[in-house]
């Protein structure tokens, strides 16, 4: 590895191979990308893997797709074939005509599709309508789609009203070959046929089956079966087949009868009847049937049976004859006809026998020929013929000929050779063969093969008549010294190789065989001690240590011969090593024998005789710098003698002998893992970590690694579920270049224990060992860095409860564990929006601190309501949370009462629709309950929106799933609903009950507008009309109808005229905008300009101009484009010719360009020019105006020297018959070609100012004349001028301050009319609205003002009185609204039409100083009297008039908020408050009448009458007073609103304060009354106290008489106890409860 530490590279090749094994992994994800993106990063690959019709007919019979005119449904899967998600949308396009444009269905976002998984199919609805030649399209898009290729599937059909039926299948009896009829015995007969629907439309169909008697054909029967109803599949779930039954008895028939079987099909309009079958049958009580057990074949030359088998199918015993054998062809007659006239033995009703025909085929017979032969049988009871044919066919033989050399060959030892044979196949039919050869003797050591392989392992085909050539390789074995006889190497020793061949298919082997012989040859042998030179580990190891293997063999050099007798004489031997060559033990080593050497010594020995030895080394040296590679290093000694001359005339040769000396480099295990660490994982969540890993050994290495010290719960393993490294490179391999080959990336999978603490470091220790022996190489120590994690486990997640409407106990429990890595609160709530009658509550605490790995009890109280159903089902979701929110859990506990009627409706809670088109709604309704439910379920979609049923009925059993589905339609853009982009409306699918109609479910689907782009161009110009390098100017207002403000990309064309060739003639100005922000409704000006670009341009030139708009945002559906003609003209306008008058009316000079362009040669020309038509703009009857009062007048100014004028004539101008004449005509001077200075000057005078009318002006029509072009004045430049004036009228009403007023005050309101514009107005009118006041008088006269100049101003009079105000505020503002309008006014500013008059209506009141001092006078008076209560109670009273009153000016002292409603208040408190302290005459009252109770002499004989008569005075005296309060506030004469609500309040303050005197009143009486009650009560219970302590003896007889055992109490007294002793016991207190 020194050499990837620290890379010297040598040379520039060594330097551009670095570079290439650099950019090769970097250009290696390039390689094979299919799409736009050359990225190596995954990607999405959506494609529609399907796409298919349902709900109505279609088929596809082959020949194309025929689709029924209805509604369909189109199924569409989208499968992302990528390696990563995406989110995608589907569109659905149709095609009406190969011709027609594509009409975009609908698109649906079908949101993330997760790699390689499939979407749930999408279904479309779509209605199709007749016509041929249709194509749909289903396209899936998506961000980042790595190949579009596959993202379309297209179907291709006809839609029309198609009725077809077929037969599938059918009992119709059949005849055998060489039959004429069929024998059916005369018993009951059935028929079956399937049948099924081919085609769109429903059909019937039955089978009918006539039999004709043959003799008498007009005897004939019919039959029919039973009729079945064949509905139309579709492409998605074709047709099935359905099955008819028919039975005829034939008991009363015999002979020959044909028998005719149809189907007859039936459907709307349309009938059809094919028939299916026509046979004769023969009907009688014998009959048979003759078959044969199969064809076969028989080899030529071999001799097989036909069997065939006979059953008698009748209802009486019969025999058959053989009345013919015959073949076909005739020449191939290979059959037996010996048993021709013999006959069968009796066969029973049933019985079955078979007769063999021995047949024979001809040796030599081509294996494709065959002979028919026919069997034929006589029935000797009835006398009818059995027929049948089996057929028999020439078999396979396999016949081989071998062809091997005649001449001898002559091999040396040692030496190979090959002999050829040829193989021919003389068969009949190709087949395989396999080979074997051999030598005439038992021949040790000699080598055969045949092209590598053992001559026993080769095989071959070989076709008919073909010839293959055999090439047997024979090696013959080296001189030994001495030679061994077993190996038959002596010189001349004659032998045979044969060769065998044997068809695999059978038949005998065959053999042939050819001569060799062994040549006299002497060689010498380089004598090596061995011929495999094996080094240790050790060696290698100290060769990447700088100590390479250095090692002496010492050579024995022999001469050896095979020569039967020797001759004496010397030769001499040349020694060299070659070919030194490196076989890696697995991979690389291309360059590794490179870094071995090897030296013979010495190189050439002389004087050598035959069985003569002479002593050499070899000298070998392996690499120093590094391993060297495993693997095997082969190096050749090569010894090469020289003859003398008797030998070289003897006829011996001296061949060279190479022995190979294999040095083994064992295999040293070597590997590292390139990463210190530490790496980061996330605490208890599986985490990836990846880290090089290299192999340093010196061979291709398989490894096994394996993970110890692993801390407890903690889960480590390798990612792919495997710890091996298979076939990594050793780095040695590839020497001497450098690089990654010997590495590779480990990936491992780290989940740790979740309760590590965060930012901990654990070490890893990863072993590394040999994969197949377990072989220990190393150890390496990772540092795992763990992160930080909050999170949580709720269980169980769902739980159910039966619950029992009396049971108040029942509860549920769930843990909560920590399993993050830190102490967390967690915080609990229970969502109860489904509980329904039941109360799901928390029995524990709502936040839970748990620390890491433990965990805490969560107890939910379950208590069913009085109101809880039996039938339903309840449930609440338990949430946790802590409080970042990175936990967040929930569970759910359902509870159910008893039985339970449930059905649950399962739909997208989302679903997309587009404006104008209808969306098909599928749900599945599921009863969850445990009773059979039948139902019809209701759809309804707000905004009224129309769907294709009203109800859907199903009957449900428990658990039972139907689909069932809603066709939507969506109300088109542009109509009284709202459909804004992502505007929802609920799709609500309720449920009741099918039999009592009750409710029982409902489920909402948010049907959401999708975005549509829709576009108005106003006034968008078709042709454009330019003058030589003109600039025209678009501007033009885009108004989005759509229903989203989109963002759109503008793209501009200009092309040739009909062309989609861009024009050099035109071109787009600077400055046009690339893109537009349209808002929806609000109309933006687009503002852009084209050039003409030609210096001098042709009359006829043109240009197609087009724009494009295509929303930005791609889920937008629509796009829009306009187009303009650009041409060349000469007289043309530019727009409107607007006309502003100066003050002083003076005329207004207009320009009006034309050019002279050239219709061919640049000459100059004159012109003339005609006004044609004068049409005025203004309609002024409709005015009623005359008119010839607004006078124009229009002057044609000729550019000469006098500025000639010419007058227009407006009133006679008219051009309908042609050009009026010369006079009419006005002659212009003459210019040059494309010039366009000097322009028509026209002068214009408008109407006086005081007469001028917005709107008002004149359409002029020119024509303008080439002198020489204008054929008597027909071809012409026409063009209409619009002079307008641009003026306005705005009449408004001048603004006017705040006005104060009294309430019912009369006053005059002047409003000022002013025209605040440059035109006049026309019947101007004033209304006035007063909400609050009214108006008594105003102007008149209908319009108020006639005719409103510009400047002119006009006052207008109304007499109004505000209304009263609320009787408790001191003032309110109101207003009056005066609006302006007028007959005629145009282009008025609306914004000032409007004028609010604001009024401060104040209460009538004394003022402010007067209420001042009456409030100072009533609160000093009522002080003064307060204080002289003590002397007369009367005081008080009168002090409560005086206070009443001076809250009553109070009330007109201040005008500010809520200082009336205040006073109010304090009012009546200040009433009550004297309430309470006047009613201290009921003391007196009560306290005279507890004397009357003690018997005590009193001031009053009658208390209560006494007590009737002071509440009665009382309360009319205090409840006076709030009168006077309110005249007071409402002044004199009072100023009352005669509003309902101002007299209820008002009635309704003064019964509220009058109620709370009396209330006050009254509890005061009351109060007085038990207070004084309650003393004398004491007072009575004193005196008994008293007088019984007194007389004990007297209480003791009064507590006996009252039923009171005193034994109980004081228990057995002795006889010598007394009175004293008993009183002296402590009494007990008693309470008296006794009213007096």
């Amino acid at each position: 590895m020194e050499h990837l530490r620290n890379p010297q590279p040598t040379s520039t090749k060594l330097a551009i191979a670095l570079i290439l094994l650099f950019l090769i992994p970097t250009a290696t994800p390039l390689i094979g990308s299919t799409g736009a993106d050359t990225s190596g990063r995954a990607a999405p690959d959506f494609g529609v893997s399907l796409m298919t019709m349902s709900g109505a007919g279609s088929i596809d019979r082959g020949d194309g797709i025929t689709v029924e005119p209805a509604a369909h449904d189109i199924r569409v899967v989208v499968k992302n074939t990528g390696d990563i998600g995406g989110s995608a949308s589907l569109q659905l396009v149709h095609k009406g005509s190969p011709t027609a444009g594509e009409y975009i269905v609908t698109t649906i976002s079908l949101g993330t599709i997760p790699a390689l998984t499939t979407s749930n199919p999408i279904i479309i609805p779509w209605t199709a309508t007749t016509g041929d030649d249709q194509t749909l399209f289903a396209r899936v898009t998506g961000n980042g789609d790595s190949n579009p290729a596959n993202n379309e599937q297209r179907k291709d059909f006809d839609v029309k009203n198609n009725h077809s039926g077929i037969s599938v299948s059918d009992t119709v009896p059949t005849l055998a070959p060489g039959e004429t009829s069929v024998g059916l015995t005369r018993t009951v007969q059935t028929i079956n046929a399937s049948v099924r629907n081919n085609g769109v439309k429903n059909i019937s169909a039955v089978l009918e089956v006539t039999l004709t008697e043959q003799s008498n054909p007009s005897n004939s029967f019919v039959y029919y079966s039973n009729t079945q109803t064949l509905q139309s599949g579709s492409l998605y779930a074709p047709s099935s087949p359905k099955d008819l039954t028919l039975t005829y008895d034939p008991s009363s028939l015999s002979g020959l009868w044909t028998l005719d079987a149809k189907i007859l099909y039936n459907g709307t309009l349309w009938n059809d009847a094919p028939s299916i079958a026509s046979v004769t049958v023969r009907l009688s009580n014998y009959t048979a049937s003759l078959s044969s057990l199969g064809d076969r074949s028989i080899e030529p030359g071999q001799t097989g049976t036909l069997t065939f088998l006979l059953k008698n199918t009748g209802g009486l015993q019969d025999s058959f004859q053989i009345s013919s054998i015959t073949t076909n062809p005739v020449n191939r007659n290979w059959a037996t006809t010996s048993s021709v006239g013999s006959s069968t033995a009796a066969l029973s009703p049933g019985g079955t026998t078979s007769i063999g025909i021995p047949v024979t085929v001809p040796l030599g017979e081509n294996r494709s020929n065959a002979s028919a032969i026919t069997l034929t049988l006589l029935s000797i009871q009835d006398g009818y013929e059995l027929v049948t044919t089996a057929v028999v066919q020439a078999g396979e033989s396999y016949i081989a000929s071998i062809e091997m050399p005649t001449s001898t060959t002559e091999l040396l030892p040692g030496d190979s050779s090959t002999i050829l044979a040829n193989v021919t196949n003389a068969g009949n039919v190709g087949g395989e063969f396999s080979f074997d050869c051999g030598l005439s003797v038992s021949a040790i050591n000699w080598e055969l093969d045949i092209q590598g392989q053992e001559c026993d392992q080769w095989s071959t085909f070989i076709n008919r008549s073909a010839t293959v050539q055999i090439p047997i390789n024979v090696k013959v074995p080296p001189i030994k010294s001495p030679l061994d006889p077993g190996e038959f190497n002596l010189a001349g020793q004659p032998l045979q190789v044969w060769l065998q061949a044997r068809a695999a298919g059978g038949g005998l082997p065959t053999q042939a065989s050819a001569g060799i012989e062994v040549l006299p040859t002497i060689v010498v042998d380089p004598g090596l001690p061995t011929l495999e030179l094996e080094l240790t580990q050790a060696d290698v190891i100290a060769a990447r240590n700088g100590q390479g293997l250095e090692d002496v063999l010492g050579l024995d050099v022999e001469v050896r011969h095979n020569l039967f007798a020797d001759i004496d004489e010397t030769l001499t031997a040349d020694i060299e090593v070659s070919g030194l060559s490196f076989l890696a033990a697995n991979t690389g080593g291309f360059s590794e024998a490179g870094r071995w050497s090897a030296v013979v010594s010495p190189p050439q020995l002389t004087g050598l005789k035959p069985g003569d030895t002479s002593p050499a080394i070899l000298a070998i040296q392996g690499p120093d710098d590094d391993y060297p590679l495993a693997g095997t290093l082969t190096l050749s000694v090569t010894v090469t003698p020289t003859l003398g001359g008797v030998h070289a005339g003897s006829g011996v040769t001296a061949n060279p002998v190479t022995r190979n000396l294999s040095i083994i480099v064992p295999t040293v295990l070597g590997a590292e893992i390139l990463e210190d660490g530490p790496v980061d994982v996330e605490v208890g969540v599986e985490t990836a970590v990846a880290f090089p890993f290299a192999n340093i050994g010196n061979d291709l290495a398989s490894y096994r690694l394996r993970i110890s010290d692993v801390p407890d719960d903690w889960i480590v393993q390798f990612n792919g579920t495997t710890d091996v490294v298979d076939n990594l490179s050793a780095d040695v391999a590839d020497f001497p270049a450098s690089g990654s080959a010997h590495q590779t990336i480990i990936e491992l999978l780290i989940e740790t224990d979740p309760f590590v603490p965060a930012n901990s470091i654990v070490p890893l220790t990863i072993t590394i060992e040999e994969r197949d022996t377990g072989a220990y190489i190393g150890e390496h120590i990772l540092p795992v860095r763990v992160g930080e994690l909050r999170n949580g486990t709720l269980s169980p997640l769902t739980q159910h409860i039966s619950v029992d409407p009396t049971d108040y106990d029942e509860f549920k429990t769930l843990k909560v564990l920590n399993t993050g890595n830190a102490p967390t609160t967690y915080y609990v709530w229970i969502d109860n929006s489904l509980a329904g009658d039941v109360i799901f509550e928390l029995d524990s605490n709502p936040s839970l601190l748990v620390a890491p790995g433990y965990e805490e009890i969560i107890k939910v109280n379950v208590i069913p309501t009085a109101s809880a159903s039996a039938d339903q089902m309840y449930e609440a979701t338990i949430w946790v949370e802590d409080e970042t929110g990175a936990v967040n859990m929930s569970a759910t506990i359902t509870a159910n009462i008893t039985k339970s009627s449930d059905i649950q409706i399962d739909a997208p809670l989302v679903i997309g629709v587009t404006p104008g088109q209808m969306t098909n709604v599928e749900f599945n309704v599921t009863n969850i309950g445990n009773l059979e439910e039948s139902i019809l379920i209701t759809p309804a979609v707000e905004g009224n929106w129309t769907t294709d049923v009203n109800e859907i009925g199903m009957t449900l059993q428990i658990n039972q799933t139907i689909t069932g589905q809603v066709v939507v339609s969506v109300p088109s853009l542009g109509g009284e609903q709202s459909l804004a982009d992502g505007s929802v409306h609920n799709l609500t699918l309720s449920v009741y009950d099918a039999s009592t109609s009750a409710y029982k479910t409902s489920f909402t689907i948010q049907l959401r507008v999708g975005a549509i782009f829709a576009l108005e161009a106003e006034a968008w110009p078709t042709v454009m009309e330019f003058y030589r390098q003109g600039t025209r100017t678009w501007e033009v207002s885009l108004t989005n109808t759509g229903n989203r403000d989109v963002e759109v990309n503008v793209g501009y064309s200009v092309n040739r005229a009909g062309l989609e060739i861009g024009s050099s003639d035109w071109a787009m100005e600077t400055g046009a905008p690339s893109t537009l922000y349209l808002p929806v409704g609000v109309p933006i000006t687009h503002i852009f300009s084209v050039k003409a670009l030609n210096f001098e341009p042709d009359l006829s030139l043109q240009a197609d101009f087009k724009i494009y708009y295509e929303p930005v945002d791609e889920t937008v559906q629509g796009n829009a484009s306009y187009a303009t003609n650009l041409k060349m003209s000469r007289f043309f306008s530019t727009g409107d010719i607007v006309l502003r008058p100066e003050v002083g009316d003076a005329p207004i000079d207009v320009d009006i360009i034309y050019s002279h362009i050239p219709n061919g040669q640049a000459v100059s020309a004159a012109y003339e020019i005609e006004l044609c038509s004068a049409v005025r703009i203004l309609d002024f009857g409709a005015l009623n105006l005359n008119e010839a009062d607004y006078p124009w007048e229009f002057k044609v100014i000729l550019p000469d020297a006098n500025s000639t004028e010419i007058v227009l004539p407006l009133s006679s101008a008219s051009c309908a018959s042609g050009s009026q004449g010369e006079l009419s005509r006005i002659s212009l001077p003459a210019r040059n070609a494309w010039d366009t200075s000097s322009p028509l000057q026209i002068s214009v005078n408008a109407p006086d100012r005081g007469r001028i009318l917005s709107g008002d002006g004149w359409e002029m029509t020119f024509r303008l004349y080439h002198q020489t072009e204008n054929s008597s004045y027909t071809v012409y430049d026409e063009e209409t001028f619009n002079f307008e004036l641009d003026v306005f009228a705005d009449p408004l009403i001048e603004s006017i301050a705040v006005l104060n007023l009294e309430e019912g005050e009369e006053f005059d309101l002047l409003l000022t009319v002013t025209n605040a514009g440059t035109a006049t107005a026309l019947g101007v009118d004033v209304a006035l609205v007063c909400p609050s006041a009214t108006i008594l008088s105003g102007p008149e006269v209908v319009p108020m003002i006639g005719i409103l100049g510009p400047g002119d101003s006009v006052v207008l009079d109304w007499r109004i009185q505000p209304d009263s105000i609320d009787w408790w505020e001191q003032s309110e503002m109101t207003d009056c609204t005066a609006t302006v309008d007028a007959f005629y006014m145009d282009k008025n500013v609306v914004g000032n039409d409007v004028r609010t008059i604001e009024i401060n209506v104040e209460s009538t009141s004394p003022g402010v100083s007067t209420s001042f001092v009456a409030l100072m006078v009533c609160l000093i008076t009522s002080i003064i009297l307060l204080r002289l209560t003590g002397q007369n109670e009367k005081f008080r009273l009168m002090a409560v008039y005086a206070g009443v009153l001076g809250f009553g000016f109070s009330f007109h002292l201040l005008d500010v908020p809520f200082w009336g409603l205040g006073v109010l208040v304090a009012t009546a408190l200040w009433i009550w408050r004297m309430s309470w302290a006047s009613a201290e005459e009921f003391k007196l009252i009560h306290e005279d009448y507890q004397r009357a109770r003690r018997g005590v002499s009193t001031l009053y004989a009658d208390h209560f009458d006494a007590l009737k008569d002071s509440r009665r005075q009382l309360s009319v005296i205090l409840a006076v007073p709030v009168l006077g309060f309110i005249a007071v506030v409402l002044g004199l004469p009072p100023q009352l609103y005669n509003d309902q609500n101002n007299m209820v309040s008002l009635v309704v303050y003064i019964t509220i304060v009058m109620l709370g005197v009396w209330f006050i009143i009254m509890r005061a009486d009351r109060a007085y009354g038990n207070l004084y009650g309650r003393l004398t009560d004491v007072e009575v219970k004193a005196t008994r106290i008293e007088r019984d302590l007194g007389d004990p003896a007297r209480l003791f007889n009064e507590l006996a008489g009252d039923g009171l055992n005193l034994d109980e109490i004081f228990g057995d007294l002795s006889s010598t106890a007394t009175v004293g002793t008993i009183l002296d016991t402590e009494v007990p207190t008693e309470e008296v409860n006794e009213d007096v």
